[in-house]
């Protein structure tokens, strides 16, 4: 393919996840537009596909991650079919790396210093320049960079008729359009700037006068709900707590179908919360905002007991959700445990730094942590029939306010008859 020569096939890499893959859409029609002599595709990851299958002039080429060398292999032979004129990667991950070294292209592109990270300068031959903006911005600078400086801003995701049915089921019998903006990107590139904020908001309220909007959370970066509530429609008589807007009412898991708006607190509890007219009245219509703040947590890590037949009893500490398997990143130690054993048990795994606010994240509450792992070895002394514990995940709130178990499990066992412990004699509990 000689320079200034029009390609005839064009590859974008973004495997993942959910909002991302649907922020690639703008790119791919700008390049579509540009370059319609050009057959597109798009290499994406499962199950992400199912959200853009459909897609009209694209031909998605599904993967899966690799997760070792048998899929790496896998992979590599799948990959080896294509042979592109462009390759874009906009997607910096040692996976995205993986698969652009596999996969055959005259030009790999890639993203600049700003956004570029794991190496991936490595595995392109070009590389876009950035700066600090917005993601889809981000993507649409790939688009300027090949020559094609006319963005399309379209988002036609194939949406089939049973999903708009079962849309039209959800709001069946409610009265007026409701809308929710959380405020809580886990990076700055995903956050708007607030002029964005309100130049939409105001665009949809001129077209809904009926909408109902509920702003909740932080900016992941600062921008607080309420200093973005006062830099959004200035300062005046606007409530500012949830309970002052809203009647508060706890509800229970899983959340029943219920006349209101089902919000998660700060502390994972699910309240239902319905509006106060007297609070409402001072409100513009359009704009009716809570001031609390939800914090991005980035570690889920998991706690925990298991049996060894040499050692007896073992604490666990580690990386929890999907990651135990995938980075087996976790910590042991023998039962009795010490403060000293908690506070290294936490420090020990790859992931602690995610609780020292790693890139600008709210740092977590580590003695809660620290306290919830001594407290599972009170456990173990205080009942003999646990063989095996696992809270997985437990959610890391910032300092503080503690921790919080989302899921748990125990495996007992039959033993000796004995007398119950009483509850004063069991770790945290006092009379």
């Amino acid at each position: 393919m000689s320079p200034g020569e029009a390609p005839k096939s064009i590859a974008v890499l973004r495997m993942s996840a959910l909002g991302d893959v649907v922020m690639t859409l703008p790119l791919l029609r700008t390049l579509q537009k540009a370059f319609p002599q050009a057959k597109l595709h798009w290499i994406v990851s499962r199950p992400f596909d199912a959200i853009v299958e459909g897609v009209s002039g694209v031909e998605l080429i599904v993967i899966d991650k690799p997760r070792g060398p048998l899929s790496f292999w896998r992979l590599w032979r799948q990959m080896r079919r294509y042979d592109f004129d462009w390759l874009l990667v906009p997607q910096a991950s040692m996976r995205a790396n993986l698969v652009t070294a596999v996969t055959r292209a005259r030009r790999k592109i890639g993203f600049g210093a700003l956004h570029s990270r794991d190496l991936q300068s490595w595995f392109v031959n070009e590389t876009v320049p950035a700066e600090p903006e917005h993601l889809i911005d981000s993507f649409l600078r790939f688009a300027t960079y090949v020559g094609a400086r006319k963005h399309v801003m379209q988002w036609d995701l194939p949406l089939r008729e049973e999903e708009h049915a079962w849309a039209r089921q959800q709001v069946a019998g409610s009265t007026g359009i409701k809308l929710a903006v959380v405020l809580a990107a886990s990076k700055t590139e995903r956050n708007w700037p607030v002029e964005r904020y309100r130049e939409t908001l105001q665009r949809l309220a001129a077209r809904w006068p009926d909408l109902h909007l509920l702003v909740v959370g932080d900016g992941g970066r600062g921008l607080r709900a309420e200093a973005f509530q006062r830099r959004l429609i200035g300062a005046g008589p606007l409530p500012r707590t949830a309970r002052e807007v809203f009647e508060v009412t706890e509800i229970s898991r899983p959340a029943p179908r219920v006349d209101g708006i089902v919000w998660v607190g700060p502390r994972g509890s699910p309240l239902l919360l319905k509006p106060r007219p007297e609070a409402l009245a001072s409100v513009p219509p359009a704009l009716r905002t809570i001031g609390s703040a939800v914090a991005v947590r980035l570690l889920y890590p998991l706690i925990g007991m298991t049996q060894d037949p040499n050692f007896g009893p073992l604490v666990v500490f580690g990386l929890g959700g999907i990651y135990v398997e995938l980075l087996q990143d976790v910590a042991f130690r023998i039962h009795p445990l010490t403060d000293v054993d908690a506070s290294e048990m936490i420090k020990e795994i790859k992931g602690s730094r995610l609780l020292d606010g790693y890139r600008n994240q709210p740092k977590g509450d580590v003695v809660a942590l620290q306290d919830a792992l001594l407290k599972v070895s009170g456990l173990i002394d205080a009942l003999p029939e646990l063989v095996e514990m696992d809270m997985n995940p437990v959610k890391v709130l910032e300092p503080g306010d503690g921790v919080v178990v989302v899921d748990a499990r125990m495996k007992i066992r039959a033993v000796e008859a004995r007398k119950h412990p009483r509850m004063r004699d069991l770790p945290g509990v006092t009379s």
